[in-house]
């Protein structure tokens, strides 16, 4: 199955967990939601093991709800709940600002992991500007699901925070991921209708006169 399509299914299940977590700590206590929320994550992990799908991610999903309802059920507050979202966020936040500064851009790497990406691509500098730009593309991400979270967390407002993360933030996340697979193929394809020629220079270079861009 391809990355687009089993993103395009995240973005569908993803935010579950979080929206039956709200219901159950609507309708009767903070234990209630965190049962229902593991009860969910675990049925689509079973769905998405049966789909083929790699079960160290899969795996990584239920994790990610039995901490969010240790921490809930342990601080006894139900924002406490999406403590591991802002986490989350923080950390991709800090490793794609990390890759930027160090000029290394991330996404380079991830396409490489994902074999659609070449080896040398470092040392392109039209891959190495099309993953700095790619890059920055996340860094907006992480910082607009932050400027998000982080009122609603800081007011409590636990049901704007389910509904945001059930229908917004989580599905933002597959959608980021195809249109980043998107753009790195057509990238790619112009690259490749282009002469060598535009190609030479070093990274951080502009590939027609070797100036800094």
């Amino acid at each position: 199955m391809s990355h687009e399509r089993l993103s395009i299914r995240h973005a569908i299940d993803g935010g579950i967990p979080f929206l039956l977590f709200f219901v159950g700590y609507q309708l009767h206590s903070i234990a209630v939601g965190c049962l229902l929320a593991l009860i969910s994550a675990s049925a689509l992990a079973f769905l998405r093991v049966k789909r083929g799908e790699p079960r160290v991610a899969v795996l990584l999903g239920v994790f990610a709800v039995a901490l969010s309802a240790t921490i809930a059920l342990a601080v006894g507050e139900g924002r406490s709940f999406f403590v591991t979202s802002l986490i989350t966020n923080a950390i991709g936040l800090l490793v794609t600002a990390a890759s930027l500064a160090f000029k290394r851009p991330v996404t380079g790497f991830v396409g490489k992991r994902l074999k659609r990406e070449k080896p040398g691509w470092y040392d392109d500098p039209v891959r190495y500007q099309t993953h700095k730009k790619m890059t920055w593309f996340w860094v907006f991400l992480w910082v607009w699901h932050l400027a998000a979270l982080l009122p609603l967390y800081a007011l409590d407002k636990v049901a704007a925070l389910a509904l945001l993360t059930t229908f917004v933030l989580k599905p933002s996340l597959p959608l980021w991921v195809v249109i980043s697979l998107m753009w790195g193929k057509r990238s790619r394809e112009r690259q490749a209708g282009q002469p060598k020629s535009t190609a030479s220079g070093s990274p951080g270079t502009s590939p027609e006169n070797g100036t800094p861009q």
